[in-house]
């Protein structure tokens, strides 16, 4: 956003960084396979299994095998020939020995989970290199027809011996599909048995070896190609469409029998970004995970932000609709976003429920056009830091007015020949006092003047009463410490700050015993400082009402109290409740009580510090920085209501706020 030209700021705009000295500024930071047994029922029936045998698969049974009928007849066909042979049951025990080296080759589509084996087994023999000899024409050995793996007698087959060969010699331990043909023989006929070999069963390399191979192929295929989908699908995933028969119920973990378990599944995923800026991920992520067990099929990613240039950042990215669904900002950001904030819908909260449950300047501030465009989820101001050791050594209490507060300052600063060695309270500059602007804001509100027509009595006197503190009464001066520093070193009584610098107080020194005062006032009229962050909803955001619905959910009483039990886990305490309803639970804090008091008598303005925003506030804060600074240089008062008068008119057009 261009600023159009600012009159004559006598200083450079102040780093926030060199004036904290050694303090820190910003807010502390405020997760099938059924393995059952198988059935009796398909386990192969074992009455006869003689010991040591090897029970066969089931799916290993050869083509073709068919079980023995009960009758104690039957035939073998032998080519196209049929031989009557004896049934298994009528075979006496020595016929039924089993043939442990003998393995079947799979020949059905169920054996095919064993077809990665085609391993032929051979007998001892074989590997030893030796092939069938026949000594003699009498010891002729030949291969012989089997059934159900067992060798067939061959006059039980009803074949023709050859000549010269005896019936009572025992088959070759050769594994073979078909009956090898007998060898024929010469007249030489001893020379040739010599030479004769028999033909052993061949490989069966059938293509459906490779099936499981080409099946796993195309599933691999497929879920790669199905993981591309996803990733390309961009933010709104569609998951697989339901069959027809589901009707959008995920049976994962159904178990048989259990048909009331089931979850439906989203047919979409909703995902919503949430910039945040103090609260670590550990203090939302559990609230976050709720809203997402009660909202099937919505995911929101939070992005803690850095604090410094977070306001040109947002606003660069929702002017460009890349920015997030909901995102904190400022109170007093309000008129720089409100063409980005959509408005908090009342069905999520109602106008009447923000009036009864959130403090005043919650209205006063995040209406726009009639319309709630934020929800606060804290609240923070301004209060009084004393060092109780101090003033318990000073036999004195915490003021209840500036007059008090001056006389006091002034008694509790101890001075020496090289300067302060003790400060009484730190106010009257800007170069170390770290809420300077607020102070101020504070002193003008009280004593009545207009921030938006500044050149004025009641501006002059305020600015008159901040600066004597050092000009005259010389309680603080810019050489000590940044304020936070030199209170948390027992180098100055007393100071104002929000709640957060608690924290760092104590981190600094954890044996400092401190407390919190309600701010002084300057008359019966009780104005107090508030100073605050709310979330909103992008106006640009293609799921505001789902962003909205959120914002009412993070923003209830018992999140609220989540939000800080979570926080205080990672610090002192949590963020102050932003609701009047809920402040009697946090009455008890010594610290945070004062805020609590002061809470309900709330302003604001511009002038808000450490909002980082290098918009509204930190412009209108250099004014007045730079209006001080001349003061305690000695420049007449008047000429720098002047000053501050025309930067107030030119800041405040650009924003587009009335001067009224």
């Amino acid at each position: 956003m261009n600023n159009q030209p600012l009159p004559k700021p006598s200083q450079t705009p102040k780093n926030d960084d060199e004036n904290n000295s050694g303090a820190v500024l910003t807010p502390s930071p405020s997760a099938l396979r059924d393995t059952s047994k198988p059935s009796d029922a398909n386990k192969p029936a074992d009455n006869t299994k003689p010991s040591g045998a090897t029970k066969p698969a089931d799916n290993t049974k050869p083509s073709g095998a068919t079980k023995p009928a009960d009758s104690k007849q039957g035939v073998v066909f032998d080519g196209a020939v049929a031989k009557s042979r004896i049934p298994l049951a009528q075979k006496s025990e020595g016929d039924l020995a089993p043939n442990n080296d003998v393995t079947l080759p799979p020949t059905s589509l169920s054996a095919l989970s064993s077809m990665s084996s085609n391993t032929i087994p051979d007998d001892g023999s074989q590997k030893s290199g030796e092939g069938l000899s026949v000594k003699s024409s009498s010891n002729i050995e030949m291969p012989e027809r089997t059934i159900l793996g067992r060798p067939i007698p061959q006059e039980i087959r009803g074949e023709e011996l050859p000549r010269g060969i005896g019936s009572n010699i025992p088959s070759p331990k050769i594994i073979q599909e078909k009956s090898s043909p007998m060898p024929q023989m010469s007249k030489d006929s001893s020379s040739d048995i010599q030479s004769a070999k028999p033909k052993y069963a061949k490989e069966n390399k059938s293509i459906l070896k490779f099936l499981p191979f080409i099946v796993g192929g195309i599933i691999l295929v497929a879920v790669v190609g199905f993981i591309y989908s996803k990733i390309s699908s961009g933010k709104s995933t569609s998951l697989p469409k339901p069959d027809a028969t589901t009707d959008n119920i995920d049976t994962t973990n159904v178990t048989p029998g259990d048909t009331n378990k089931r979850t439906e599944v989203p047919a979409q995923l909703t995902e919503l970004t949430y910039w945040g800026l103090w609260e670590p991920d550990e203090v939302v992520e559990g609230i976050i995970s709720d809203f997402e067990t009660s909202h099937p099929g919505t995911k929101i990613n939070y992005v803690k932000q850095f604090h410094k240039d977070y306001r040109e950042r947002l606003q660069t990215a929702l002017d460009t609709d890349e920015g997030p669904d909901i995102f904190r900002f400022h109170a007093s950001w309000t008129p720089m976003l409100k063409s980005m904030l959509a408005p908090i819908p009342t069905s999520v909260i109602s106008s009447k429920e923000f009036k009864d449950n959130y403090y005043p300047i919650v209205t006063d501030q995040l209406v726009v056009g009639g319309q709630y465009v934020g929800v606060p989820l804290m609240y923070d101001g301004l209060a009084l830091f004393y060092n109780e050791d101090i003033l318990n050594s000073a036999n004195e209490t915490p003021p209840s007015t500036w007059a008090e507060l001056r006389l006091l300052a002034t008694k509790l600063t101890v001075k020496s020949a090289n300067g302060i060695e003790r400060a009484g309270l730190a106010i009257g500059n800007t170069k170390n006092v770290d809420h300077f602007s607020d102070i101020l804001a504070v002193l003008m509100l009280q004593n009545g003047a207009s921030f938006s027509d500044p050149n004025s009595q009641e501006t002059k006197d305020a600015l008159v009463f901040y600066t004597n503190f050092v000009l005259k009464d010389g309680v603080w001066n810019d050489k000590l410490p940044s304020s936070t520093v030199a209170f948390a070193r027992g180098d100055v009584a007393m100071m104002f700050a929000p709640s957060w610098r608690a924290h760092e107080i104590a981190a600094q020194n954890p044996n400092l015993k401190f407390k919190t005062m309600t701010l002084p006032q300057l008359s019966d009229e009780r104005i107090t400082w508030g100073s605050y962050w709310a979330e909103g909803v992008s106006a640009s955001s293609n799921n505001k009402e789902l962003a909205a619905k959120f914002l009412g959910f993070i923003s209830s009483d018992e999140n609220l109290m989540k939000l800080f039990s979570k926080a205080s886990e990672v610090r002192s305490f949590g963020e102050i409740y932003p609701k009047a309803s809920m402040a009697e639970k946090l009455v008890d804090n010594e610290i945070i009580s004062s805020y609590l008091d002061d809470a309900v008598y709330a302003q604001d303005w511009y002038l808000n510090s450490f909002t980082h925003d290098n918009g509204i506030n930190d412009q209108m804060i250099k004014y007045y920085e730079d209006g001080i600074n001349a003061i305690l240089e000695g420049e007449k008062v008047d000429d720098v209501l002047l000053t501050i008068e025309e930067g107030t008119k030119q800041v405040l057009k650009q924003y587009g706020i009335s001067t009224k």
